[in-house]
């Protein structure tokens, strides 16, 4: 079968090559576990209730005298919710114009969280 694939560059190249000697390369087990795909999308939270729990998660790291977070900081409550990256997007703003949050400009990737 492989020889199909050979171009004239290639002949002679696997003439002292065994495929049926080849060892069977295994993906070792990471500290995660075996891959796995992605589970299916579960039901989408309420826009409403998701709003509510995203504000409740950042008081949260408020109260504990955190001053800012990430996206990365938010996988786990977007996935609970169900919604989207651009939904979390638009809430977030929400909460800017609120004066709850604020995007660090000079790091464009930072959310600091104002004092409650």
């Amino acid at each position: 079968m492989i020889r199909e694939y050979l171009t004239d560059n290639d002949e002679g190249e696997l003439d002292d090559v065994n495929v049926d000697d080849a060892e069977e390369i295994e993906a070792p087990d990471s500290e995660f576990g075996r891959w796995q795909f992605a589970a299916p999308a579960g039901e989408k939270m309420d826009p409403a209730e998701a709003r509510q729990l995203l504000r409740g998660t950042i008081a949260e790291w408020a109260e504990d005298g955190r001053e800012f977070f990430t996206m990365a900081d938010l996988v786990e409550p977007r996935q609970r919710t169900g919604l989207s990256r651009p939904w979390l997007y638009k809430a977030l703003d929400e909460m800017a114009a609120d004066d709850l949050i604020e995007r660090d400009e000079t790091t464009g990737g930072k959310w600091l969280i104002r004092t409650l």
